[in-house]
């Protein structure tokens, strides 16, 4: 029996020591979560799914359909490479390995983690070209079952004594290269061959894939071809994926551009590819040059035929071209927030964006022109998961061997996908890690000088890990100095400051070359928001107290400080600490600083949170606290986390495209519509029919909404954070004022459905001043659909075409007698079959519309979407919002439609949509909040259920601009040292609660002279600041913002907008709510800029 066993430890070999233990738990999870990952269909309703519209993901009814072909093309360039280059690394990897090991359990080892390596690229190609999450698991099955059955037969031989045959039937690396190689051919073939068809083609995937023979045969090839000459002959195949990356690529430029600009950017293209293709040619030849004396194919004709196929295969795409890969949709670039990128100093936005985001759109503006940089994250993309996956496979190898280490990261690769273009965000982080057993072993000045110059590193490349690895050295350093608290002042702080305080000088000089203000992006390096955080953990329990959200804002936090206790208090006892030891605190106390900074406002969170919880949990156990194993309780209770994570009726890898934590997982989110059967017959008439300053909204990929204005700019006003310099505003804004001026931009985007996703939310978050500016004077409220707030040209022509639903049965709501109406705040008259609402300054509200009408409850079980339309006119600018009342459950914001309405006179036609709850049966009311203090007349009001949405989808732009009275608050102190003071409205103010300080305004001549008001004003306790501006009409215009605690004068700078008509105002009232008074040292009027 003890021989039998041998026999079978050798054929499945187990871990024989610790690591290796923790390995296999780690393996057996991941491997679940894999297997769930693909089982489980992955909805696409994510706002921010830029990972989907990389892939061209369009999912409808199930079926996956291929879009813009280059993407493709160039990922599979990508994956080429990368994969050339782990090929490259494992096989030095696993040269030294079998040196020291020649146990054929460490032969197996080897071939069974090359084959996954290879199967992972090679499935990563699949995805590409069949972009359905059931073909990586088919090719998966497929590979095991060939490995099993290999296996089995090598089973069946030592079983039999047939120790030789056994040998030799030995699963070699070679047989994966083999694999890989012959299957990318055939991929390609079976590319071009698809190519033939439409793009939009719905592909079918069908079981089984016959991937199979490729790797019997590969198995067969390496067992006879022992020199491996086969594979090395048919080296030059490789070249064909490239050669349709390129071509795929120059086929979208010439659709766009003339040969000039293709040109350029197609050298570009090759550039890198020739360099790595003359290198790899090189090495063969002066590492095999008996080989290439002896192979007349080698000699004379490998550099040609790799040069030849490329030449040959540079225009084989050009004559397959489709409209639909210019559609809008398909753009790359979020949201095109590199318009104008070329005007943009460079230096202005690295503190907060870090340069990896600029990079490569830098070098395709150089080499293609300006036009080209829109297009060019695709190339951040898969440089960043194979950096990521590099630093933490570096992690890894710390803890177990190499070829674990590489397992583990090939499982946890289908994590990235996911969270494709922030996978190097939370990489990064691991790196400054990795050198911390190197510093901590000799502590001198040499080592932490170098740890300083990584972790600055990451700071220039990547800011937001940035910020929290810097602390969280910080943190590593003094606990790491507890025994000897000298060697903070003697060693940590200066070599700090030498690198620092070095970057620091050459950033400063280098904004002053470009006419800039230092201190213009300084402000906002924080490294963590922790009240913000803790604010969030209060909602979230609020909302309800689930494991998750325990998990997140209690349990994590607690695992990560513990941590650091646990290695503090090992110091000072004079504990010995094990050198990986330090890679695991240096690991959480980074992701404790980035937690706290980053939950609930980057998508950094959805990326780090399988990661990190992987790896910290994970490596715990390696702390060892206590003395006993507790391996198993770890990875059951890792294991439930998980399984709660992935639960639902809808999967995701990224739980903050969901709307974590405020949002259940299990409650039904609105389907994303796309092109299907119904809607291509109406795409087809939009692309042939409408004029060039006409568009159509569009559902599709991306960030949900779409306006397709001109048929090729989609403009979405949603968090341009590009663009937070004043600089960088107005550049962008003179861009789409000469678009607006030839009709291209008749519609825009104001607001999704996420929360602070306006650009123009007052006061506390206009950064966007000049960019809404625009807005505001161009565009006014237009439709709600499903949360997101569309604007159109002021005094456009917005018609509709149904498709779907040809006539909509609207309901009529009458308006009625004054005294059936149920107010808050607000009194209301009737008069001319118009409903007038004057609020007051808290919330006023008409919460029974319906019942005032004697409406029976509406039937909504058998619809999908409320259609309400109103119009009204308004007097004053502010938050309109409307409420539905289902099954009489009462009000809440999910059941809601807000606008930002600005103030006019001629009545306006607002059309909200909500998408009806899977579960409401019937609508009983309706309530209307208005704004504060408004002043509005409600003309007519309707209401009709549909089973799709009702979209305006044509609209055309009229250029009769008017000016509309607006104001808001931006702080910026570079306006109130550099800008003229013209005139002081008020001096030496005492102002209490519930007490009106009036100011003449002086007469001005244009108005465009004045911009901005400075306050300088002390408030003990703080308060709000509230100013209203009246008109010679007696309209008044209003805004505010918050006072801080201080008693010394604190400056605050006001921007008036552009827009509001300076010659019409007459006075200027100031109030104040705090308790204790506030004294206004000085009110100034600064010069417009």
């Amino acid at each position: 029996m003890t021989a039998y066993y041998k026999k079978i430890v050798k054929l499945f070999p187990l871990p024989n020591n610790r690591n290796d233990l923790f390995c296999l738990y780690l393996t057996a999870v991941t491997l679940s979560l894999y297997i769930i990952l693909r089982v489980f269909k992955v909805q696409s309703f994510e706002l921010s799914s830029f990972v989907g519209r990389i892939y061209g993901l369009a999912i409808s009814e199930g079926i996956d359909t291929c879009k813009r072909q280059s993407l493709y093309f160039i990922l599979l360039l990508i994956f080429t490479l990368s994969f050339s280059g782990i090929v490259s690394v494992l096989s030095n990897i696993f040269s030294t390995f079998s040196k020291r090991f020649t146990h054929d359990v460490i032969t197996f080892e080897k071939a069974a983690l090359i084959g996954i390596a290879s199967m992972m690229c090679v499935t990563e190609i699949l995805f590409l070209m069949y972009p359905s999450y059931r073909l990586q698991f088919y090719t998966f099955v497929e590979l095991t079952l060939s490995i099993c059955g290999i296996l089995l037969i090598r089973w069946f031989f030592v079983l039999t004594h047939q120790k030789k045959l056994s040998t030799l039937l030995t699963l070699k690396p070679s047989a994966f290269g083999f694999y890989f190689l012959s299957l990318s051919v055939y991929l390609t073939i079976q590319f071009l061959l698809l190519s033939h068809h439409k793009i939009n083609t719905p592909v079918y995937i069908h079981w089984p894939l016959h991937t199979t023979p490729f790797f019997i045969l590969g198995w067969l090839i390496s067992i006879l071809d022992k020199k491996h000459l086969f594979l090395k002959c048919g080296a030059p195949l490789l070249i064909l994926p490239i050669a349709i990356i390129i071509t795929g690529e120059a086929q979208y430029l010439m659709l766009l551009n003339d040969w000039q600009v293709c040109s350029k950017i197609l050298f570009l293209y090759l550039l890198v590819p020739l360099l790595l293709l003359c290198y790899c040619i090189y090495q063969h030849t002066t590492i095999h040059k008996k080989l290439i004396r002896q192979n007349t194919l080698m000699k004379y004709w490998y550099f040609p035929i790799c040069l030849t196929t490329l030449t040959a295969m540079l225009f084989w795409h050009f004559q397959w071209t489709s409209r639909d890969l210019l559609h809008p949709a398909n753009s790359i670039t979020p949201a095109h927030g590199l318009i104008a990128f070329g005007q943009i100093p460079f230096i202005d936005i690295w503190p907060t964006r870090g340069l990896w985001d600029y990079f490569f759109p830098t070098l395709f503006m150089l080499f293609g022109g300006q036009e080209q940089a829109t297009s060019s994250f695709i190339w951040n993309v898969m440089p960043n998961k194979v950096i990521a996956n590099l630093i933490i496979y570096a992690v890894f190898t710390r803890f177990v061997r190499p070829g674990y280490a590489l397992l583990l990261v090939l499982l946890l690769y289908p994590f990235s996908l996911f969270t494709t273009y922030d996978s190097l965000y939370y990489a990064m982080g691991l790196l400054p890690a990795l050198f911390l057993p190197w510093v901590i072993k000799n502590f001198t000045f040499k080592r932490i000088v170098t740890l300083w110059a990584i972790t600055a590193f990451t700071f220039f490349w990547m800011p937001s890990i940035g910020k929290a690895t810097i602390l969280g050295t910080w943190i590593v350093l003094i606990i790491a100095s507890l025994r000897r608290p000298q060697h903070i002042i003697r060693i940590v702080l200066p070599s700090f400051l030498l690198i620092f305080g070095t970057l620091s000088i050459i950033y400063a000089v280098l904004v002053s070359l470009h006419g800039g203000n230092v201190f213009d992006n300084i402000e906002w390096i924080r490294g963590f928001a922790l009240c913000e955080f803790m604010n969030q953990g209060r909602i979230a329990f609020v909302d309800s107290i689930t494991p998750l959200t325990i998990w997140y804002y209690v349990a994590r936090p607690l695992l990560l400080i513990g941590i650091c206790i646990l290695f503090s208090w090992r110091i000072l006892s004079h504990q010995h600490i094990k050198p990986k030891q330090w890679i695991i605190l240096g690991i959480s106390v980074s992701m404790l600083f980035l937690l706290t900074r980053s939950l609930g406002r980057h998508t950094l969170a959805a990326g780090y949170m399988p990661l990190y919880s992987f790896l910290i949990l994970g490596l715990v156990p390696f702390l060892a606290p206590w003395k006993i194993r507790f391996y198993l309780p770890a990875w059951i209770l890792f294991l439930g986390i998980i399984l709660n994570i992935f639960q639902g009726e809808r999967t995701t890898a990224i739980p903050n495209h969901l709307g974590l934590p405020t949002m259940n997982w299990k409650k039904p989110v609105p389907e994303r519509l796309t092109y299907t059967d119904t809607f291509k017959p109406l795409i087809n008439i939009l692309y042939s029919e409408l004029s060039g300053n006409e568009t159509f909204l569009d559902f599709l990929n991306g960030h949900g909404l779409y306006a397709a204005s001109g048929k090729r700019n989609p403009l979405y006003l949603s968090i341009l954070s590009l663009y937070n310099s004043d600089k960088g505003q107005k550049s962008l804004v003179k861009q789409l004022d000469q678009l607006f001026k030839k009709g291209e931009l008749p519609l825009v985007i104001m607001e999704g459905p996420a929360s602070d996703s306006r650009i123009d939310y007052l006061p506390l978050n206009s950064q966007l001043y000049r960019v809404t500016e625009f807005t505001y004077q161009n565009y006014e409220p237009s439709v709600n659909i499903g949360g997101f707030e569309l604007w159109a040209a002021k005094d456009s022509c917005l018609s509709t075409m149904l498709p779907v639903c040809d006539t909509v049965d609207y309901l009529h709501i009458p308006i009625v007698n004054v005294h059936d109406y149920i107010t808050q705040n607000a009194s209301i008259t009737v008069r001319d079959n118009v409903l007038k609402i004057v609020g007051g300054p808290y919330d006023p509200f008409v919460y029974n519309l319906m019942s005032a009408a004697k409406i029976q409850p509406i039937s909504v079980c058998l619809n999908k979407w409320c259609l309400f339309s109103i119009d009204i006119t308004n007097s004053h600018m502010g938050t309109f919002q409307l409420f539905f009342n289902f099954d009489d459950k009462g009000y809440n914001e999910n059941n809601s439609v807000t606008f930002r309405i600005p103030a006019f006179e001629k009545p306006m036609t607002f059309q909200a949509m909500l998408p009806i709850p899977h579960d409401a049966q019937t609508l009983t009311d309706l309530r209307l909040d208005c704004p504060d203090n408004t002043h509005m007349e409600v003309h007519s009001m309707k209401i009709a259920m549909l089973d799709r949405p009702n979209i305006p989808l044509t609209v055309s732009q009229i250029f009769e601009t008017r000016q509309i009275p607006y104001l808001w608050a931006q702080y910026n102190k570079k306006h109130a040292i550099t800008n003229q003071r013209l005139i002081t409205l008020a001096r030496n103010i005492t102002l209490q609660k519930n007490i009106t300080y009036d100011v003449p305004l002086p007469k001005y001549t244009s108005d465009s002279i004045a911009q901005y008001l400075d306050f300088s004003i002390t408030s003990p306790v703080g308060g709000t600041i509230t100013l209203y501006i009246k008109d010679t009409n007696d309209n008044v215009g209003q805004f505010s913002f918050n006072l801080k605690v201080s008693n010394k004068p604190v400056e605050y700078l006001v921007r008036i907008s552009t827009l509001y008509a300076w010659i019409h105002k007459k006075t200027l009232s100031i109030s104040v709510n705090t308790e204790v008074p506030i004294t206004i040292h000085h009110v100034d009027v600064l010069m417009a800029d």
